[in-house]
């Protein structure tokens, strides 16, 4: 075993006991303690459920939904059209034009 791998797994020793006699361990370990299982009910009721706070607003549900539509390929076009309308909201006002009308001619088709 080399010197390194003894240091970080003396340093992982040590962030599970605590990090030592540090005077702020303690407070620190009470503020990442999860709430009781009480208080968390009420809170569960007043969460919003809805695509755009689990899927758009929060990085983790984003990134599991595109997963999630990247393992289905009949939404594998849905997933196009979403990143082309992400990379429309960061373009300049002069590209956006241009590039709006290639979003609707690349995804929308007019069916006669």
């Amino acid at each position: 075993m080399d010197i390194d791998n003894m240091v970080q797994n003396s340093a992982l020793v040590r962030a599970r006991e605590g990090g030592g006699s540090k005077g702020r361990s303690w407070k620190w370990r009470e503020m990442l303690r999860f709430p009781h299982i009480s208080e968390c009910r009420e809170l569960a009721k007043t969460i919003e459920r809805d695509y755009y706070d689990l899927c758009v607003k929060q990085p983790i549900g984003k990134k599991m939904f595109q997963l999630y539509c990247v393992n289905r390929p009949e939404l594998h076009d849905h997933m196009m059209l979403m990143d082309a309308l992400e990379t429309f909201e960061t373009k300049t006002d002069k590209e956006r034009k241009s590039f709006g009308l290639s979003i609707i001619q690349r995804f929308i088709q007019i069916e006669v």
